[in-house]
């Protein structure tokens, strides 16, 4: 709010009837007689050209420079659009294009490194991988898509991670369940395979993370890479449990580096239903969500592959949706809240693993909302920006 004299709670998004009803408000200095109007730098532009569509997911932005290319699926179509950061212009070459051959059909994952773009999808069973180039001129696509796997069934875990120059390592599971004497045991099969973005896409072999099973079993996984040429690998399971483990991989080689490492230390009764993780300067910020709303934390040093801190830590209580980003030290986290829909912030040191401040801050101020989501959080020059989607 840095040269704004007042400021209005409906900024944030309250009272949507009244809020910028009649063009944007004014501030007024009685003292000096001068009017001060909000306005944004630059207009709202539309990214996506959709006619007749039946689904549309939400979008997923990766940036390489002044670059920012967005893919969101459309039916079975993922679609992509390459703007321009500094003013919100459609690139040369950067026009709505279709990136994939192979329907797209369920979750789909987008990473960057070096300039190369990864596009990992799944395809009923067949799960599939495309490589672009942010670099070259029209953005094309590096090599053929390629077939990473197929699965026994279409139920399972999706990750992808960037690193290396370019490379890029495509993890995903399996669920596969055996029944002897009226009881069922479920498997979890946690497997990965490293592609070479760099050079026209080409792969290299499938290896394995993880075999996790058990009666009632659950398996969460998110994987992701600071840019260096180690991959981390995050795997939540449990039966009325909560156990996380960290690996690490070669980009190049596929080769493990270390693991599992526990994160979570002591658990509880309850399960992973989500974890996330985002890496920055040797250091991975991970953050998994449990069946009873909690949010717990633990940040892992990819140089020495330890867990730092003597154990995870709970973020908060009551969550319902989480979003993280770890940059220039700092581990940001936002999620609302099932007891008031509120949207709050939490800050970790990953020098040591631990919380910054002790408090827990709210974000937003306004009364009526029937929903609230996290989205993008962001640190500049000191200043955190956070976005999350209001709904009333």
């Amino acid at each position: 709010n840095y040269g704004v004299g007042a400021w209005n709670s409906g900024t944030d998004g309250g009272a949507f009837d009244s809020f910028l009803a009649n063009g944007l408000f004014r501030l007024t200095a009685t003292s000096t007689n001068r009017s001060y109007r909000l306005e944004s730098s630059t207009n709202d532009f539309v990214v996506n050209e959709n006619v007749s569509v039946t689904t549309l997911s939400e979008p997923q932005t990766v940036t390489y420079g002044d670059i920012a290319f967005t893919v969101w699926r459309q039916d079975n179509t993922l679609q992509g659009k390459f703007m321009q950061i500094s003013t919100g212009t459609v690139l040369a070459g950067g026009a709505q294009v279709k990136l994939n051959t192979a329907n797209a059909t369920g979750k789909f994952v987008v990473k960057t490194d070096s300039g190369k773009a990864a596009i990992l999808w799944e395809n009923g069973v067949d799960i599939y991988i495309a490589f672009r180039d942010l670099t070259a001129a029209n953005f094309p696509a590096i090599g053929s898509e390629i077939k990473v796997a197929t699965r026994p069934n279409t139920s399972g875990g999706l990750g992808l991670a960037m690193g290396g120059g370019g490379k890029a390592i495509a993890v995903w599971s399996t669920v596969a369940t055996s029944t002897v004497l009226f009881t069922t045991t479920t498997y979890h099969t946690v497997y990965g395979r490293n592609f070479q973005g760099d050079v026209a896409g080409t792969s290299g072999t499938g290896f394995g993370v993880a075999l996790i099973s058990g009666v009632g079993m659950t398996c969460v996984l998110n994987a992701d890479s600071d840019g260096g040429n180690t991959a981390f690998i995050a795997v939540g399971y449990g039966v009325d449990s909560n156990i996380v483990n960290g690996y690490t991989f070669d980009f190049a080689t596929g080769t493990k580096q270390a693991g599992p490492v526990n994160l979570s230390g002591t658990t509880g009764a309850a399960n992973v239903t989500s974890v996330a993780v985002n890496a920055t300067a040797g250091k991975a910020f991970v953050v998994w969500r449990r069946s009873d709303t909690t949010a717990v934390a633990r940040v892992y040093d990819l140089t020495t592959n330890a867990a730092l801190g003597p154990n995870a830590f709970g973020i908060a209580g009551n969550t319902s949706a989480i979003s993280i980003n770890a940059m220039t030290g700092y581990g940001l986290l936002a999620f609302s809240s099932t007891k008031n829909t509120g949207i709050y912030l939490r800050v970790v040191d990953l020098s040591d693993g631990l919380l910054e401040y002790t408090t827990t801050l709210q974000l937003d101020t306004s009364k009526t909302a029937t929903s609230r989501k996290p989205g993008g959080l962001y640190l500049v020059s000191g200043n955190i920006i956070a976005l999350w989607e209001h709904q009333e």
